[in-house]
């Protein structure tokens, strides 16, 4: 079960590069920045325009979550990350997906998820070829490229770097949460190197890849994490890069 599909149920690394070499995702770390200063100025009490700036359209479709937050002693948030699924395509069928979960802190990133899966089918609705990724995310598209050759290259596992389970869950408020979060990247880690195998491995001529999911921490006065906020991205080749703040659940 992946990281975003247990977030929404319950509720919902260190990468050693050189000084001169950047991570083929840091155009999603940056969406990722962007994020939390927005959440920090909603939470502050900015509009949704206001504080979600750089995203093409922004919604608030939990009308309530500012009521919600208040009421569950929620005062401030941090991002918990990005999921990604990026397709192998080879003469318009789509024949392997690769799903990740990403973190970023600070100039580490760590997969909360790193899965995949061989598929048979046609093109699915919200998946768009890297090539036709709006002008203005035309970078996002090239990332998910060379992410993919990074993979696929003599050092790909160098790329798969995990998080400390036990150390990221510590904060959370329930038990419940931590030991399926644990299992969850447990399960992630063990299962890489197959992952990765089938990476190297699979023919395709095109990449067609979609941003999903996106979570807060949201975290009470005295540190601690309660529960997840919910946002949605959404990259339409027209529309470009929208961001839907949804709904707040605490941990049971």
């Amino acid at each position: 079960m992946n990281i975003s599909l247990i977030l929404t149920l319950i509720l919902f690394p260190v990468l050693n590069l050189s000084a001169n070499e950047e991570h083929p995702l840091k155009p999603l770390a940056k969406i990722d920045q962007s994020l939390a200063r927005g959440m920090n100025a909603f939470l502050k009490g900015g509009s949704m325009e206001e504080s979600f700036q750089g995203f093409d359209q922004v919604e608030l479709v939990a009308k309530d979550l500012r009521e919600s937050l208040k009421k569950g002693g929620v005062v401030s948030a941090t991002p918990m990350g990005i999921e990604v699924d990026i397709d192998f395509v080879l003469e318009g069928k789509h024949v392997y997906r690769l799903g990740v979960f990403v973190h970023f802190v600070d100039e580490r990133i760590e997969f909360f998820q790193f899965d995949g899966r061989e598929i048979g089918s046609k093109e699915p609705s919200r998946h768009l070829a890297t090539g036709n990724f709006p002008e203005s995310r035309r970078d996002l598209g090239k990332a998910f490229e060379a992410f993919v050759e990074a993979l696929r290259g003599e050092d790909g596992d160098s790329l798969l770097q995990f998080p400390d389970a036990e150390a990221l869950t510590k904060k959370m408020s329930s038990e419940q949460m931590r030991e399926r979060i644990q299992m969850s990247i447990k399960k992630s880690k063990e299962g890489s190197a197959a992952v990765l195998a089938a990476v190297k491995g699979v023919k395709y001529d095109t990449l067609h890849a979609r941003v999903d999911d996106q979570s807060f921490a949201a975290i009470g006065e005295d540190g601690s994490w309660l529960g997840i906020i919910r946002g949605e991205l959404r990259l339409d080749e027209k529309k470009g890069l929208n961001y839907q703040l949804q709904r707040y659940r605490p941990f049971p």
